[in-house]
C-alpha cells in the first residue's frame, strides 16, 4: 500500500464526483492542464517546476481522477475540472503516506 486518500477538515477542497463518475488515484501526470486560479493551460512538467517539485518526487504525488479526467494533484494543485463551487458539493482531501 502506497498510502490512503482521506476526507479531512484541513485538506484540499475539490468538487464531489457526480454519481456517474468513477474515482481513482494514479501516479504520474502528463499533458496540458488548466489549474484553479490561473489563466490558460500549462504543461504538467512546467507546473511541477513552478511548484518546486523535484523530478524524483513527481511520480510519488497522487493524482485524483474522476473517470479519465485528472482533478487534483493531492496537496499541490487542483485542476479547473475539480474546482469546488460551494461547501455543500465539495470534499476536503488529504493523502497520508503508508
Amino acid at each position: 500500500q502506497l498510502g490512503s486518500l482521506l476526507l479531512s477538515e484541513q485538506g484540499m477542497r475539490i468538487r464531489r464526483p457526480h454519481p456517474d463518475e468513477q474515482v481513482s488515484v494514479r501516479f504520474g501526470l502528463k499533458g496540458k492542464l488548466h489549474i484553479v486560479g490561473r489563466s490558460g493551460s500549462r504543461s504538467a512538467k512546467k507546473l511541477w517546476q513552478e511548484y518546486a517539485i523535484p523530478p524524483w518526487m513527481r511520480e510519488q504525488i497522487p493524482i485524483l481522477y474522476y473517470n479519465e479526467q485528472p482533478i487534483a494533484a493531492i496537496g499541490v494543485f487542483v485542476m479547473r475540472e475539480g474546482e469546488a463551487q460551494n461547501d455543500a458539493a465539495s470534499w476536503q482531501v488529504v493523502w497520508h503516506m503508508a
